[in-house]
């Protein structure tokens, strides 16, 4: 996504960690740091900058951005400041001709590029917005998108609110945005906190189902798709463990979550393409891949099987909400397409692709 306006990001990793005991931006979340994950997270087409308030351990933090395009500030105040102090030497540190910038705390490693991409996206959409607040559930989390408009009233705040009072005036300018999961609401503040986003990171970007469903749902996917999904769901698992006992590397959660997701966008057209842009823009890359499988299958899925593979094969054995086997699943399409010789050897292929993995994983 590119945009028409100048936009920032501020990180503020000038806290002292009390809580946790470590340096928080430092932790490792599996082959990187958390301030790593976080510039690499920021680091879209809608943002030409991105500022990183550093305190504590500040060569450390450096050296394991080096060579990144990122913009180090130190807060020499951070022992006896509050993140606002943080956030006012990241405003300083950006362009003067900045339209816009995100602010937020450098332990939220969880918080992907999507989410940077739909608050703008949601700024954009409506010219009197000065600040989008992302939401889950009610709650308010980060990143805060905030305007022009409000940089010199942060800077000039000297209360004892913090941002939430800098902010305060622009109270009725506040655009909120609904996010699908929780992960814009956590942080690292603490051990059990940090425990608990290394064990979501580990799950690797799988969605649950009640994520899926409300993905669904907010996406207007008829019920009658959704039920197809389901069917298509099951079918995919098992697929899956029928695979594995074959000595496939198969990972069954990501192929049911893909499954549920295939039809995000049925109702428009190249419904594939159009839903792996969609499941890319929430930062779902491997259901992305997938997805863009599920109707005419490539022929390195076919040579290395893994979820595309199942999900493809598993679309193919349902009509709706029936499990049905692949002649009737292909008879209307193939007379259909009779007189089309071009678009009926694709199906007919399909078709081929489809009984060739059958006989491999049912």
């Amino acid at each position: 996504m590119r945009s028409a306006l100048k936009t920032g990001v501020i990180i503020t990793s000038a806290g002292l960690s009390s809580r946790m005991g470590e340096l928080k931006p430092l932790l490792r979340l599996g082959h990187k740091t958390i301030i790593e994950h976080m510039v690499q997270n920021a680091s879209v087409d809608c943002i030409q900058e991105i500022v990183v308030v550093v305190g504590n351990e500040k060569e450390k933090i450096g050296e394991r951005l080096q060579g990144q395009n990122v913009k180090i500030v130190e807060n020499k105040e951070y022992e006896t400041s509050d993140m606002l102090s943080s956030v006012k030497y990241g405003i300083r540190a950006l362009s003067e001709d900045t339209d816009c910038f995100f602010i937020i705390p450098g332990d939220m490693p969880l918080v992907t590029a999507a989410s940077y991409q739909c608050m703008l996206r949601k700024y954009e959409s409506n010219k009197k917005s000065k600040i989008v607040q992302i939401r889950y559930q009610g709650d308010g989390g980060h990143p805060i998108l905030v305007g022009k408009a409000c940089r010199q009233a942060i800077l000039d705040y000297t209360g004892n609110n913090g941002l939430k009072g800098a902010l305060r005036p622009f109270a009725s300018d506040i655009r909120t945005m609904e996010w699908h999961n929780s992960t814009v609401l956590m942080d690292a503040d603490t051990p059990a906190d940090f425990q608990r986003i290394k064990e979501i990171y580990e799950w690797n970007g799988i969605p649950g189902k009640m994520e899926i469903l409300k993905i669904l749902r907010e996406n207007r996917v008829p019920e009658r798709i959704i039920n197809h999904s389901l069917v298509v769901e099951n079918l995919a698992f098992l697929i899956s463990e029928n695979a594995k006992k074959r000595g496939y590397a198969v990972n069954t959660s990501l192929a049911c979550a893909a499954a549920l997701l295939h039809d995000v966008e049925r109702q428009k057209p190249h419904h594939e393409k159009e839903g792996a842009k969609f499941l890319r823009e929430l930062g779902y890359e491997r259901i992305a891949v997938i997805i863009e499988n599920h109707t005419f299958i490539t022929e390195d899925a076919m040579q290395n099987i893994d979820e595309r593979a199942v999900v493809f094969l598993a679309d193919k054995l349902a009509m709706e909400d029936q499990v049905v086997g692949l002649d009737q699943r292909f008879q209307k399409r193939l007379v259909e397409f009779v007189n089309n010789p071009e678009v009926y050897n694709k199906i007919k292929k399909n078709k081929e692709n489809a009984e060739r993995l059958l006989k491999i994983l049912w």
